[in-house]
């Protein structure tokens, strides 16, 4: 393995690690609230996006919600964020494997 090809791979094997291990999330909170004066209850429902690592999004998933507060929140992976992130990064390094790697062997070639 050249060197080239072994900086190409540490770079961005170390950022596919870091696309693992920090994954692109939703979750939906929804609560419930009563009106106190007519006891009509309001469905309250917020939804938020973000990142987070891989452990703390187990640990969410794993723990179950509280009946007696009268709320649930749900967490999933944005499957087409991650798999987006995965696609760039891949595409990327064998972009730069073809242009830097083989452009410097083709280079070195031609000065011999």
């Amino acid at each position: 393995m050249s060197c080239c090809s072994r900086n190409i791979l540490l770079i961005f094997g170390s950022l596919l690690l870091l696309a693992f291990l920090i994954i692109p999330y939703r979750s939906t909170h929804v609560s419930y609230k009563m009106d106190p004066y007519s006891k009509i209850n309001y469905k309250i429902t917020t939804r938020d996006s973000g990142y987070m690592l891989v452990f703390n999004y187990i640990r969410l998933k794993s723990t179950r919600n509280s009946s007696v507060e009268n709320n649930n929140v749900s967490y999933y992976i944005a499957k087409d964020l991650f798999i987006t992130e995965i696609a760039v990064i891949l595409l990327l390094a064998f972009l730069d494997y073809f242009l830097f790697c083989r452009a410097f062997k083709k280079g070195k070639g031609k000065g011999k």
